[in-house]
């Protein structure tokens, strides 16, 4: 007995089911790949061989950071590589944190080869001279300039602390090489305002690295590190397992247990062979 409704016909349900599925494969399309939000480093065999115990996956847990010196030593840590040569220096805070936290004065290039600073005036040919970097006294003693420093691609001199905070003389921008008039123009770039300036800025910047707050700040960065790391863990096992259409849940989410899912098994099974993984599993299952 018939309910009233009216029923398709077999071609138009194949006709329906195909217009759902050109749909479907249409948005499929249009839609970004997961792997495209991520940046893959390429590595040769030799780095692979060397990352594959380290580059390894952990779970995100809202637990107090670890600062056990052994942890410290298994996390990865992300460094700034700082040319010695100022002109290719870029100034930002981290360029001037890395200058001002230095354990000794920074390098002012003085073994490069002056002799590539050949400078032909008229009949007479100058260089630059390690004599520049020390100064004399009126009362007959040297000091050293410990502000210059020689830059190697633009064969010219730098002021050091007018380089690093924003000075606006030629030994701040594009450094000097007019080694006929040289002493005389250190000399009076020593005694401009702005020398002094800058100077007594780097002086005074020197000395907050060794306050109180410049350890908070270290601790705030191991902390930073730290967390990035464990997101770094989460994005790769994140990806692997939707690249394959593969659930992350389970019944239960709790470490140790057959039934937590595919994500934190593979949580577990990295965890055995990587210690930073290992205790910040612990720390999240104790702490």
């Amino acid at each position: 007995m018939s309910d009233g409704r009216k029923r398709l016909s077999g071609a138009k349900y194949k006709a329906l089911a195909e217009e759902k599925r050109r749909k479907l494969h249409s948005v499929l399309d249009k839609t970004r790949n997961l792997k495209d939000y991520f940046l893959i480093k390429p590595t040769n065999s030799r780095e692979h061989t060397h990352d594959s115990e380290t580059d390894v996956v952990t779970a995100v847990a809202v637990t107090p950071v670890p600062t056990t010196p052994d942890n410290e030593d298994e996390m990865e840590t992300e460094t700034t590589v700082i040319s010695n040569d100022p002109a290719e220096w870029k100034i930002n805070d981290a360029t001037i944190d890395y200058f001002s936290s230095l354990p000794n004065e920074i390098c002012q290039n003085t073994d490069e080869d002056f002799s590539l600073t050949k400078i032909v005036t008229g009949n007479r040919t100058r260089y630059l001279t390690k004599n520049v970097f020390r100064r004399k006294l009126a009362n007959g003693e040297e000091q050293p300039c410990k502000y210059l420093i020689y830059s190697s691609s633009k064969k010219s001199l730098f002021c050091i602390p007018c380089r690093l905070f924003g000075g606006n003389s030629k030994m701040a921008t594009d450094g000097i090489n007019d080694w006929s008039n040289v002493n005389k123009i250190l000399n009076s770039h020593e005694n401009s305002q702005e020398h002094a300036k800058c100077q007594v800025i780097l002086l005074r910047r020197e000395q907050k690295q060794n306050q109180l707050d410049s350890f908070l700040c270290q601790q705030i960065r191991r902390e930073e590190d730290y967390w990035r790391n464990v997101l770094k863990r989460v994005a790769a096992v994140t990806k692997k397992l939707a690249c394959r259409g593969l659930p992350f849940r389970g019944t239960v989410e709790k470490f140790g247990n057959p039934n937590n899912g595919n994500f934190m098994m593979c949580l577990e099974l990295l965890s055995e062979f990587n210690p930073f993984l290992a205790t910040h599993n612990d720390i999240t299952q104790h702490g």
